[in-house]
Parts: structure tokens; sequence; C-alpha cells
């Protein structure tokens, strides 16, 4: 928000300069960006007084004036249409620069000119006509302009943050400089509009939780060749906002000037009355800036009797909502809209406003009344016009809040105690109820202080006023301490650098995704969705580390990579119930050659296998890898024969497996993908790996070469062999697998290494046979396998 120095000073009185006031509001929390002068005339740009206007002798469109500079008439030669005697514009006398051009005394046509008559545009200020800027008659004659104009000024621009809304006008500035340097400010004005008219409109305020005030006043006769006065004109000017007409120009100054949003309707579109309710689903408005919208059924609409929609309440009229070169008559609306009403509705829209920005943050319930008795004064001091009764058609009148403070919470909560007595004379700057507790004090929150609801509001607010840097700067009484590392939980930065040391690059991918993605790509869970998204191809969060990973994959191929090794460690989300679940997961993606390319020979593409490797790499982080197994699965963005889950004591904890092929093509990609996902949380173990002595004596290996049916998988097998070998295997290898001659049709040859060896003893031949035997006997019950 940017406010001129110059009004800031006509409401509170200080000494401060303009860069100490910057300084004190940025230290209490209001962020000055910028604080630049405001560029204004040159000095030598005087009032001067138009004595008389005769016609140029050698040329039509041109006038030969007398003007008065204070001391003396020169003569200046103007070509403006609207020049005339009696009028007081801006006089450029000889040594001005307008524009780097310099004012020297010249011919015009072969008669002499003494300087130069000037318009708004060549001053750099806003001008209503097309012509001379004509100056207020009260100007002194030959007073620079610059010091008419009230002199030096400068825009002092802050980024205030979106809980104080409160300071969003001068008002709101100067109320925040007596708080904190206890400076005197201007009173509210008490008089109010006598009235000229008994014309009114009728009120319906059928939403009075969203709209819990408004007031609407019907001005007469306004005068439709009225402009904007300079004074006006020039601080909405500085302030960023562009001067239009008087009617618009008087609800934006007032509302700069009070924080107040206030309305102007041409009364012909208003008709009879004015209704407030919500929208009709599908319901559609031509809106101010030419784009037609279709409006949400929670949006708040400001309609005539006739049930034609005039504006989006508190965001921006519709096209039939301003007033116009020919309006006579105007309906001032001054309303309060509840930020929840507002809240979003200007972006859903596509429009950004002043409005919809101050009652997002909150507006005074209370101004309302002052704003619009403010308004139709000025109104009526510019463009006449006779003013009707105000009507009003509100809800409860809004309580304001009553906050308690306690000292002892006041000190403990920032670290050092400030006196009593000096406490109670910085609440009384905020507010004027405050009493006096046993344990503090309670106040009543001014009701333009939406902030202000807790107790920790109110120590933050103590600590603002009293100054952050006065804060004693001391070390804080603290006891060292960091989490407890359990021995059994997976080193994170381990799993890190393990990926990398394998060739993989790690990827950060928005945790916010695309519904369809999340439906393709996901794991199937029930996804949490976005309340007010980003986008709305941004609306979910990802249930699986897979989406992410495939978006970064697939902007590499369209880059030309061909190998693609990717990683990602971080949270997913899903519903359960109305419970957010955040589970953090290891996610990685592989496609292309295994190596990089080479002289050594051609390139071999990455197979399952490979990833399996990788896979198990991870899980050697953990505790015990030899209890995790692998089993087929059924997932839908993989392919079914090559998917496997991965588990643990009974538990799914991942899976692995190839990308559909017909997803592979839709994405683009011309090699098989393959990924893999964990869930951390259950690579961690509560038991921790025992010391074994490593045996002394020989071990023994026996080869088996299995017949099984073709479904039965080879891990499986191994979990028998385990279960029957015991403590004395120390390994099992699957070293062949064979379907085709001498094996029957529908089966396949498992050939398995077993190695067998015992910490107590030698493993005698007998001992052997017997452990064999017993396993031969189980594997044929459990998976009917026959040796071959």
């Amino acid at each position: 928000m940017i406010i001129t120095e110059q009004w800031l000073r006509q409401w509170v009185d200080t000494e401060l300069s303009v860069n100490e006031i910057a300084d004190i509001l940025t230290l209490a929390g209001l962020e000055v960006d910028s604080v630049e002068a405001i560029k204004l005339p040159n000095v030598k740009v005087i009032v001067g007084e138009i004595i008389s206007a005769a016609p140029h002798p050698d040329a039509d469109r041109l006038q030969v004036c007398q003007v008065n500079d204070g001391k003396e008439v020169f003569q200046v030669v103007c070509g403006a249409k609207n020049v005339r005697a009696g009028i007081k514009v801006p006089y450029a006398i000889i040594g001005a620069e307008l524009s780097d051009v310099k004012i020297k005394k010249a011919k015009l046509r072969g008669v002499e000119s003494f300087g130069m008559l000037c318009s708004g545009e060549e001053l750099g200020l806003h001008s209503s006509i097309n012509g001379l800027l004509e100056l207020p008659d009260d100007m002194t004659t030959g007073q620079p302009l610059v010091d008419a104009m009230g002199g030096i000024d400068h825009a002092i621009n802050i980024d205030l943050t979106p809980n104080r809304g409160d300071c969003l006008s001068v008002l709101g500035l100067a109320r925040e400089l007596r708080v904190l340097q206890g400076s005197e400010i201007k009173s509210l004005p008490t008089a109010a509009v006598k009235l000229a008219s008994v014309a009114e409109v009728s009120l319906e305020n059928r939403e009075k939780q969203s709209c819990t005030a408004y007031r609407a006043r019907v001005i007469e006769g306004i005068d439709r060749g009225a402009v904007t006065p300079l004074w006006m004109a020039e601080r909405l000017r500085r302030s960023g906002i562009k001067p239009i007409n008087p009617v618009v120009d008087v609800t934006n100054y007032v509302m700069l000037e009070t924080g107040q949003p206030l309305h102007g309707f041409d009364r012909r579109q208003v008709g009879d009355g004015i209704v407030v309710r919500n929208a009709s689903r599908g319901e559609e408005l031509l809106l101010l800036n030419g784009d037609e919208v279709k409006l949400s059924a929670d949006t708040l609409l400001i309609v005539n009797t006739d049930g034609q929609p005039l504006a989006i309440a508190g965001v921006i009229g519709g096209e039939t909502s301003g007033v116009y070169d020919d309006t006579d008559d105007v309906v001032l609306e001054a309303a309060h809209f509840s930020r929840t009403a507002v809240a979003g509705k200007a972006r859903e829209y596509g429009v950004s406003t002043d409005s919809s920005h101050r009652y997002e943050r909150g507006v005074d319930p209370l101004i309302g009344q002052f704003a619009i008795e403010y308004a139709t004064l000025l109104m009526q001091e510019i463009c006449g016009g006779k003013a009707g009764p105000i009507v009003e058609d509100s809800g409860p009148t809004l309580k304001p809040a009553k906050v308690s403070l306690r000292y002892d919470y006041l000190s403990e909560l920032l670290g050092f105690s400030i006196p009593g007595s000096e406490v109670h004379e910085l609440l009384c700057r905020i507010s004027t109820d405050v009493i006096s507790t046993e344990s503090g004090w309670t106040i009543t929150a001014p009701s333009y202080r939406h902030d202000m609801a807790y107790e920790a509001d109110l120590v933050e607010e103590v600590a603002r006023v009293f100054g952050y840097d006065r804060i004693p700067i001391k070390l804080p009484n603290l006891v060292p301490s960091s989490p407890i590392a359990r021995e059994g939980d997976i080193d994170i930065p381990a799993m890190r650098r393990t990926m990398i040391a394998r060739d993989y690059n790690e990827t950060i991918s928005y945790s916010f995704i695309d519904p369809e993605w999340d439906a393709d790509y996901g794991s199937g869970e029930t996804p949490v969705i976005l309340a007010n998204p980003l986008s709305e191809n941004l609306s979910v969060m990802r249930t699986s580390l897979l989406p992410g990973l495939l978006n970064s994959a697939v902007l590499n191929v369209n880059r030309q990579v061909d190998r693609i090794r990717l990683f990602e460690i971080g949270g997913t989300y899903r519903l359960s119930g109305k419970e957010t679940i955040e589970t953090q997961r290891l996610g990685a993606l592989c496609c292309g050659p295994v190596l990089p390319f080479s002289w050594e020979g051609d390139v071999r593409l990455t197979d399952l296998f490979d990833v399996k490797s990788e896979l198990e790499a991870i899980l050697c982080l953990t505790q015990f890898p030899n209890s995790f197994t692998f089993s087929k699965l059924g997932y839908k963005p993989l392919a079914d024969n090559q998917v496997l889950g991965i588990y643990t004591n009974g538990e799914k904890v991942g899976w692995l497996g190839r990308l559909q092929p017909v997803i592979e093509r839709k994405l683009g990609f011309e090699s098989p993908v393959y990924a893999f996902e964990l869930r951390l949380d259950r690579l961690n173990s509560q038991q921790l790996a025992r010391y074994h002595p490593i045996s002394k004596l020989p071990a023994v290996k026996r080869d088996l070469a299995l017949v099984v049916n073709s479904d039965v998988a080879a891990g499986d097998v191994e979990e028998t062999i385990k279960s029957v070998c015991g403590d004395e295997l120390v390994s099992i290898e699957l070293f062949d697998v064979y379907q085709g001659d001498n094996v029957p049709d529908g089966s396949k040859s498992l050939a398995y290494r077993i190695t067998l060896q015992s910490v107590s003893k030698t493993l005698a031949e007998e001992d052997i046979d017997l452990v064999v035997s017993e396993l031969l006997r189980q594997l044929e019950k459990v998976h009917s396998a026959t040796l071959r």
C-alpha cells in the first residue's frame, strides 16, 4: 500500500522525519519497502493568473495572453482550447525545466512569448480536461506551484502482513503512530449531512452472517460536468490510484483515508432497491473489466429488486454497476462483509481489487456510518446534489473481543520483565478500555483490530509497542538436547549416499499433483484434496512418489536424455476417515542403458533384476536384510508379469516392477521403465542384529535341482528351505532356472546351491543326508517338488 507523507501528517501530529517514520513502522512489523520523493513541478513553475486573452494576429489557433506572476504581467502565446481571462494556471517562467526542456524567450508567428502555460500532462499531474490545468481560485498568484500544492512530498510504500488490515488506510497508520509514539491524531468529524431529499431505496439483506451491515443513501441531482479537484486527484495519483470521475474518486479517496470500501451505483440500474443474497449455481455476471464469469453458489451478490446482479459483494462491480457521463442520481453503498464471505473470491474470478484486499483482511465494522457521511459531504462539495436519508439493514452488532493478559505469562513468553506500570501505559495506547486485574489486565480490543483475540496476541502487541530493538540481548537458558539415535532405525543420509553411489540422481517433486496422475499412477488410497489449490492440476496431495518421478523422467525424455536414474525421499499423504496420514518413503525409477555409453561394445538395457539389486543395496542398510521377501503383487500402473510386493514379517513395505508398456508408450519412453518404492518407517527394527561367531569348522555344499510347477515362486521354495535347515543354513543360491527338454510341460527346474555349517561340530555325512532327506520330504509335501 502507498500513502503520502503529507496526507499522513494531516492526521497525526509528529516531529519525526519521513525516514524516521519509516524506521519506526518497520521496527514495529509494518515493513516499509521504500520511501520515494514524489516528482513535482519545477520551482520555476508558478501560479499564474490570465489577465486577458486575445486572438493571435497571424494564427487562428493561438491566443496572446497577458499573465500576472504576482509582481509583473508577461505576454505568453498559448494554443490551449480552454485558455481564457480570469483563470489561474501553471505558468513556467523563463528558466524553468520541463522534461529536460528549458523554457526560453521565444517568438511564435512573430509574437514574443515569455514563458509557457502548462497542462497537467506536461507537469506530470492529473487533469480531467484536455488543455491547461485550471488551478483553484484560492491559490496565491506568483507562488511556486510546488508550494501551493503542499510542498515536497514522499510516497511511503508499506508491505503489510495479512493480519494488519487495520493499517490499510491513512487513518490506520495514524493510529499506529499514535500507539508507537504517543502522538496525537485528528479526531473523526462528527458533523452529519443535512438532508435535502426524501429519496431512498429499499434494502433486503438476506445474508446477515456474511453481510453484517449494509447502508445505502441516494444523492439526487449531481452536477454531470463536475471535475475532481486537484488536491484530491493528486492524493489519489500519488497513492497509485488513477482518478476517473468525481463519484469514483470520492469513494476511492474515502477508502484510502478510512479503510472502508465504498461503491457508487447509478440509481437507474438499482431501480427500487437492493438485495444482498448468495448467487445461484451457474448464474452469470459480466464484470466491470469485461470478463464474463459463472458464479459459484457461495458467492455473495448485490442485486437489484428485479434480480439482476450488480456486483460481487466486496470484490468487483458488474458492467452495469458504475456511474456514467449522464448519471444524475447516485446510490452510495457502505457495507461490512465478513472476511470468510470475501476470502478467495477475487482469485476465484481472476481479479484483484483494493476492495477485496481490504475485506479479506478485515474492515472496521463500526466505520461504515462515518464513511458514508464523509463521502456524502465530499461529493456534495465537488458535484452538489441533494442527500436523502441513510437506509440500513444489518445483523446483530458485533461485540468487541475482551482479552486477558497475565503479567507472569507476559514475562515468561518474552524472556524478560517489563515494569507493570509501563505495560499498563502501553496497553492504554492500544485500547481505550483497559482494566487492571489481580493477575494482570483485561482489555477490550478496538473494533478495527481483528488480530487481537488471544492472550498471545497481547504479548506480541506489548513487545511490538515496547520496541523489538529494546528487548535485551542474552543467551537463552537452554539445556542442550538432541534426539537419541536408535541403532535399529535406518540411516536416511546413508540411504541417500547409497543411491548416489549407484549413479542415481536425487529429485524433489511437489507434494501437490494432478488428480488424474494420482488416479493413474498413485497408490490407489484416498488422496487428500486441497481446499485452496494453487491450480486445478495441483489439487491433491500425492499418495505415492511414482507420479513425481514419472513427471521428472518425462521432462528428461523430452530433452533427449535416454539413460534416466532418479530417486526421491519424501512424504506421501492419504486420508484415513477424516485424518490425514503422512508416510515417508523412498522411491526410485530407471530406464535406458545399464551403463553409460562406452567403446566396449553393445549397450544392455536395464531389466527387473538390475533394479532389484539397487533395492537390495538399500535393504542391506537395515538390521535384518534377509528378513525381506518378494511375492507377486497386483498394482495398477505396473505390468502384471513384472511386479513384486516387498514384505517383512508378513507386512507389505513396498513394491518393485516395470511400468505397463501402454503407459510407457503414452508418456514417450522408448525403453522399459522400472521403479520401486519403500515405506521408510517399516524398515526400522525394534530388535538389533546380534553377534554370531564365525565358525571355524568346515562348510558343506549341496546342489539340488528341483522340478516344480511353473507357477511356484522361487522365493516360496527358499522359505521352505530356510525353515527346514534352521541355524545350520549359511546361504541359498538359485543358480539355474530351466524349462525345456527333460522337464515336463507346465513345470520348471530350479537349481539351488545350499551351504550348511555348524558352529559346534563338524557335520558328518549322515547329518547332512538327514537334513537333505527331510528337506526333500517337505519340499514334496509343500510344493510337490521332485529331484530332477
